[in-house]
């Protein structure tokens, strides 16, 4: 992988609907070579897929994670992962090295609906369950989709187009606990449902889908993305394929830890591409990239040094592998239709 790669994953990192022949633009190649290297990119299976983020808190829906610790004499797990990531309510599951093996991303109405997930899950797992825990979701304090080794200082053109990067350009973190919930159309639920399985998904093609004109999807996205019910169009890279490892880092911090102190690491420590705030056994959870022992114990380090005298306890995991992850799932496309008959 050379600069130009790195240059177009940068650019698709910032947004994925961004064209080929606007990428060929900002790095000086043509339409047909931009092509080329983003599937060859794909072939070395760097770059996975794009991505629609969005935040279903706007929907009424809360995000929690469970993580669970299976038995130690299982042998067919992979056998339980792939069972786990046709749960329609799954919207990203990874495996870890550490205290908990399976991190299952959930996004559900109430706890009660919780309790009735989290049993189908155990069922799934053959209830082989060692341990597990649960965390609720409060907000985000970091959300960065440029890999520091792909950070070449490519910035695009903000334009109000096909690829919504001008109105995309607010999103800002943290962002806070406080939200204005939004009562979502039929129309945009089936837009979201077509982009969720192509973000890339071009206007006249969901028209064609939905059966809806060009500028009716043109204003709903739009309307999606005002709404921050869309937050992002991105990329899914695999950084073990540039040399990098990902761990996540849960904090246990005291009470009396202020919010605005957390947001200074995040400012300052590059390598860290995700942070959240959570309710449960761990109050922050970090997702870090390094490529070395060395450079992740600095950055723990250089952490400590900035909030260290919150911190009660932390608990290092490997993140192995990304098992699935599709933020609007399926069981939130079939539940929203229901909610608007």
């Amino acid at each position: 992988m050379d600069k130009i790669d790195k240059k177009i994953l940068n650019i698709l990192s910032q947004n994925c609907r961004i064209p080929d022949n606007e990428i060929g633009k900002l790095v000086n190649l043509s339409k047909d070579t931009i092509k080329y290297r983003i599937q060859n990119l794909k072939n070395q299976k760097i770059y996975v897929n794009p991505v629609l983020y969005i935040d279903s808190r706007v929907l009424g829906y809360i995000n929690y994670q469970i993580l669970i610790q299976l038995k130690t004499n299982i042998k067919n797990k992979q056998e339980i992962f792939d069972r786990i990531k046709k749960h329609d309510k799954i919207l990203r599951a990874n495996t870890f090295i550490g205290k908990y093996e399976l991190q299952l991303m959930v996004q559900i109405k109430s706890p009660h609906e919780l309790n009735k997930i989290k049993a189908e899950l155990f069922e799934l797992c053959e209830h082989q369950v060692q341990n597990y825990t649960t965390l609720t979701r409060l907000y985000e304090l970091e959300s960065n989709t440029i890999n520091p080794d792909i950070d070449t200082e490519v910035h695009i053109e903000k334009k109000s187009n096909y690829s919504f990067s001008k109105e995309l350009s607010s999103k800002s973190y943290p962002n806070p606990e406080q939200y204005k919930e939004y009562k979502i159309s039929r129309t945009e639920i089936e837009i979201l449902n077509v982009l969720s399985d192509n973000p890339q998904e071009s206007l006249v093609t969901i028209s064609e889908k939905i059966n809806v004109n060009r500028k009716t999807v043109k204003d709903k996205i739009l309307n999606l993305i005002e709404n921050k019910v869309i937050t992002h169009f991105g990329i899914n890279i695999d950084t073990t394929k540039i040399g990098y490892t990902a761990y996540t880092l849960m904090i246990k911090l005291n009470t009396q830890t202020p919010d605005k102190v957390l947001e200074k690491p995040f400012q300052e420590l590059n390598n860290i591409f995700y942070a959240a705030r959570f309710d449960g056994e761990y109050d922050l959870l970090i997702y870090l990239n390094a490529k070395s022992p060395e450079e992740l114990n600095d950055t723990i380090e250089e952490f400590k040094n900035q909030i260290g005298e919150y911190i009660l306890s932390t608990e290092l995991s490997i993140m192995n592998k990304v098992v699935s992850w599709k933020l609007f799932t399926k069981g939130l496309y079939k539940e929203l239709l229901e909610s608007v008959k």
